[in-house]
C-alpha cells in the first residue's frame, strides 16, 4: 500500500476556473511576512487548501481545525471521504482577523477511524525593516 501524502497550503485566494481546474493565489512559503507599519492588519481573506491522496480505508472523514490568533474566529470543518476513495481535496476560507504582533496560525488535521493526526504551525512574522 502507498504511504499517504497530505499538503497544507495557505494562500490569499482559491479561484475555481473553466475546465475544473483550481488556481492558488498568493501561496505563502513557511511564514507569513507583515510589514510593522501595517499594524495592526486585518486579514480580510485567508484560505486554506488540504490535498491528500492514499487515504487509509478506515477513515471515513477529516477533521480540519485552525485555532486563529483570535480565538472567537476559530473554525473547524469536515470532509466525508466517499467509499472507494482514496483521496480529497478540501478549501476553507478562513475568517477575518486581526494580528497586533508576531503570532501563528496552528492547523490540525484528524484522519477519523486512524489515530493518524497532522499538525501544522504557521509563524506570522513581523517586519521591521521599512517597506521598499
Amino acid at each position: 500500500m502507498k504511504k499517504e501524502r497530505s499538503m497544507i497550503f495557505i494562500c490569499d485566494d482559491v479561484r475555481h476556473e473553466e475546465g475544473g481546474k483550481v488556481s492558488l493565489m498568493g501561496i505563502y512559503n513557511d511564514d507569513i511576512l507583515i510589514n510593522k507599519t501595517n499594524l495592526p492588519f486585518h486579514f480580510l481573506k485567508l484560505c486554506l487548501v488540504l490535498v491528500t491522496e492514499n487515504i487509509n480505508k478506515k477513515v471515513k472523514n477529516l477533521t480540519v481545525k485552525v485555532n486563529l490568533p483570535d480565538p472567537k474566529a476559530s473554525i473547524t470543518g469536515t470532509i466525508e471521504i466517499l467509499r472507494g476513495k482514496s483521496k480529497a481535496n478540501y478549501i476553507m476560507v478562513l475568517p477575518s482577523f486581526i494580528v497586533k504582533g508576531e503570532t501563528k496560525l496552528e492547523i490540525e488535521v484528524v484522519f477519523n477511524g486512524t489515530d493518524e493526526v497532522i499538525k501544522k504551525e504557521v509563524p506570522i512574522r513581523i517586519n521591521d525593516k521599512e517597506s521598499q
